[in-house]
């Protein structure tokens, strides 16, 4: 066995080691080729007041397709007792914003290079 359990917390080593067997939490699929995807973690999954599953990771990928963005966080907060909000955490990449800006802008950097004939 590789994993022994979380340390000092047995509660939690009883979870996930059971009869000999790692219990991981991870969703995923099998493709036709039978290539293993993980999608994402049991625990992590949202379910909403209208008994939905939000798959977290599902939506951050979506989100971090977008060319200026580093990484995102998808999370819910508690709205009352029965709304739940969807929330992202989203870190920019401050270069490639302002390159993106610039472009859109019409101002593309020159460089001009200065010789002496």
């Amino acid at each position: 066995m590789s994993c022994f359990g979380y340390y000092n917390n047995e509660e939690e080593t009883k979870k996930v080691l059971q009869n000999g067997w790692l219990k991981t939490g991870d969703y995923g699929y099998l493709d036709k080729d039978e290539f293993l995807y993980v999608t994402g973690r049991k625990k992590d999954i949202i379910v909403l007041k209208n008994g939905k599953n939000v798959y977290p990771q599902e939506i951050e990928k979506l989100i971090n397709r977008i060319p200026y963005l580093l990484e995102s966080l998808v999370y819910q907060r508690e709205q009352s007792k029965t709304d739940t909000m969807l929330c992202a955490k989203i870190v920019y990449d401050e270069a490639r914003t302002k390159e993106i800006l610039r472009r859109k802008n019409g101002r593309t950097i020159q460089t001009n290079h200065l010789g002496g004939n």
